[in-house]
């Protein structure tokens, strides 16, 4: 492990502790810190590998850097113990070892591989000590490091090449507090992002991180901000989770994204998400939108805005006589984000 990578490792696992949500969160929170280290031309999101999508590639001057995150709220599970359920279908990590081993393979560069995990602590620690001993040594048996880190734990733990070592976790870092709706509607927020992707050629999930990097970086905190929050509009007239692209809170909010508080369904978050929530914002761009039609684009962007304005809204709006604590909320912001620049989609936009 490089120095550089260390320090990208180290404070994304001291973020990664304290708060809980999707991958998608994590991922926004790797990429981050990413940043601190590397360039923005040095960071590479899902790449495509034999049997799917390598997570980051970092570019580094002597070598490349791949690395897959297994951490998230899957639902009401921990995702690290669905990985343990699905592992004897071939869909877990030794699926996510081959396609590290596939860039291995093709890269003209030393690549240095690295397996990811958090295991949350409010779903339910998943690996026990066998555990990590079987998937650390299954990772380093195909020359794959791998790092983890319990919720429940002061230290963050690596294995490379059979060799464990356990790093202290520092205190995340506080930045300068920024009023989160003075920033949202600063010109110089949005004209640093768009600027940036520009300059960016990957999929819609790498502008959605552009963008938590831009908040982070201005000085919004890493628990009141966060990409794919699942709020549960199935009690609220309908039968269907909603998605939200990325959501902010105020800076009060303790980091507890996810769904349920717990893993037996009986903590309902949204009852402290709604109350805190300021914006909720939907996505539409990327290299896979960009390469579909004009008319098909222009669909998607309305069937967005329809989202959030028909689906999303009025389920927010309704919660306060659904949940206990909820009975009166925050107005948030619905703000539809497009970053495809094709002069040809400005007629939807505007309309």
């Amino acid at each position: 492990m490089t120095s550089k990578f260390e320090r990208v490792v180290s404070g994304f696992f001291s973020e990664a502790k304290t708060v809980c949500g999707s991958e998608g969160l994590y991922q926004s929170i790797f990429y981050h810190h990413a940043r601190s280290e590397f360039r923005q031309n040095q960071i590479r999101r899902e790449e495509p590998a034999e049997g799917g999508k390598v997570d980051f590639v970092l570019e580094d001057a002597d070598r490349v850097i791949a690395v897959e995150l297994k951490a998230g709220a899957n639902g009401h599970r921990n995702s690290l113990a669905n990985m343990k359920e699905v592992e004897s279908k071939g869909k877990g990590l030794q699926h996510d070892l081959a396609k590290l081993h596939s860039l291995q393979r093709r890269s003209s560069k030393p690549v240095e591989s690295w397996l990811v995990c958090v295991d949350l602590a409010a779903l339910g620690i998943a690996f026990f000590r066998s555990d990590l001993e079987k998937y650390s040594g299954l990772s380093n048996d195909q020359e794959t490091s791998f790092a983890y880190l319990s919720q429940l734990d002061d230290e963050y733990q690596t294995w490379v090449a059979g060799k464990r070592t356990a790093r202290k976790l520092e205190a995340p870092q506080r930045t300068p507090q920024v009023d989160p709706w003075q920033l949202m509607a600063s010109k110089a927020l949005w004209n640093d992002f768009f600027a940036e992707v520009a300059r960016d050629s990957g999929p819609e999930c790498s502008h959605v991180d552009l963008f938590y990097h831009a908040l982070r970086r201005a000085g919004l905190l890493h628990r009141q901000v966060a990409s794919e929050v699942f709020f549960n509009c199935t009690r609220y007239g309908t039968r269907q989770y909603y998605i939200p692209d990325f959501a902010i809170f105020d800076e009060g909010f303790p980091g507890h994204f996810q769904l349920y508080g717990n893993n037996r369904r009986t903590v309902e978050n949204d009852q402290y998400k709604l109350p805190a929530l300021l914006s909720v914002l939907e996505f539409k761009g990327g290299e896979s939108f960009r390469a579909k039609s004009i008319s098909k684009r222009k669909e998607e962007i309305v069937s967005d805005v329809e989202k959030l304005a028909q689906q999303i809204k009025p389920r927010i709006e309704a919660a306060p006589s659904f949940l206990d604590r909820a009975k009166t909320i925050a107005s948030p912001k619905y703000t539809m984000v497009v970053t495809d620049s094709d002069p040809r989609l400005q007629p939807c936009i505007e309309a």
